[in-house]
């Protein structure tokens, strides 16, 4: 996977970058002791995600 440009279909001149994505994991979510912390933001968890 390498950074490219692609040219958008029935557009004429419009381009955007495409970059990839490392895959990895992170933790999502608030600690349940976060000072101003809202209902939504938890609970924790560790998400894995592939390359694309």
């Amino acid at each position: 996977m390498k950074p490219h440009t692609e040219t958008a279909p029935l557009s004429g001149d419009a381009t955007f970058d495409l970059v990839p994505i490392p895959g990895g994991e992170f933790t999502i979510g608030s600690p349940s002791g976060e000072a101003n912390r809202s209902a939504n933001e938890g609970p924790q968890r560790k998400i894995k995600i592939e390359p694309f």
